[in-house]
């Protein structure tokens, strides 16, 4: 008996790597059942005993990675809610977005020849779809989140379709990241300056004036323009600075002297906060 299971499971695996072979070199519509049972040396019927069809082969060739990115996303996922029940949504941890982040990438780079089976050579089969589910995942999560942290600041709720677009935008990161970068070394460095760029849009929108959390670079909160509406004010103001640093790049001069003084007070705060 215990032969037969060990030969049974031996045959299972086998079954596995020569379909993992045959789904990537063809695609799953390309694929061939009778190539995958000749390579692997059983009849189809042997095939049949463990899967039910070829779509069901598929996703066991692809599932231990599926079951792992589900499980880095849930751990994530409820650390997030956590923070937001009690009472946290001002005061999010942004370093655990990168840890998480860099989590991701790893269980990618472990299983990338299964993260590429799905998402370019899945056509036809029931996993085709799952890149969307993904991002639905995300977009309830984030919508959730957002509700909190908008709550928390005191600002109008994000609308509902630019959080969806947030979301596919965090999940487009990871996909061209996996379908274009080779290595996960470079993929991490890839990932860091695409987590700051998509952190930055979130707190642009649910913390307004804030473009990365002061707690990152130290300096305080700052009034800032419209940047929608206040195009020509901002350009006359860049100008009119330019203009008096290139006079007075110390602010010596007495007329100044206010504003270096403010500056002064500025920065004093801002080392004091660190």
């Amino acid at each position: 008996m215990a032969k037969k299971i060990q030969h049974d499971s031996e045959t299972r695996k086998e079954l596995l790597k020569c379909a993992k072979k045959e789904f990537m070199d063809k695609g799953f519509m390309g694929a061939s059942l009778r190539n995958i049972c000749q390579k692997a040396g059983v009849t189809t019927g042997a095939l049949y005993f463990f899967f039910k069809d070829k779509d069901d082969l598929f996703c066991n060739v692809v599932g231990h990675m599926l079951d792992s990115l589900n499980a880095a996303l849930t751990e994530h996922f409820s650390f997030e809610v956590d923070e937001m029940n009690n009472g946290m949504a001002s005061d999010h941890n942004e370093g655990s977005d990168f840890e998480s982040a860099r989590n991701i990438v790893h269980e990618l780079y472990k299983h990338r020849d299964e993260v590429l089976l799905v998402l370019t050579k899945s056509q036809g089969s029931s996993m085709e779809s799952m890149p969307d589910n993904v991002v639905d995942q995300m977009d309830a999560h984030n919508t959730f989140i957002c509700e909190a942290m908008c709550k928390a600041y005191g600002t109008p709720m994000v609308e509902r379709n630019v959080v969806h677009w947030m979301s596919h935008s965090q999940i487009d990161m990871f996909v061209f990241m996996v379908t274009h970068i080779d290595n996960e070394k470079d993929a991490l460095k890839f990932v860091e300056t695409g987590m700051k760029y998509l952190i930055s849009g979130w707190y642009g929108l649910v913390k307004p004036c804030v473009f990365f959390g002061s707690r990152q670079h130290g300096l305080p909160t700052l009034q800032i323009a419209d940047l929608m509406n206040d195009t020509r004010t901002l350009h006359a103001a860049q100008a009119e600075a330019v203009a008096m640093l290139a006079d007075d790049p110390l602010l010596e001069a007495p007329e100044h002297a206010l504003l270096e003084q403010q500056v002064q007070q500025m920065f004093e705060k801002a080392g004091a906060m660190n």
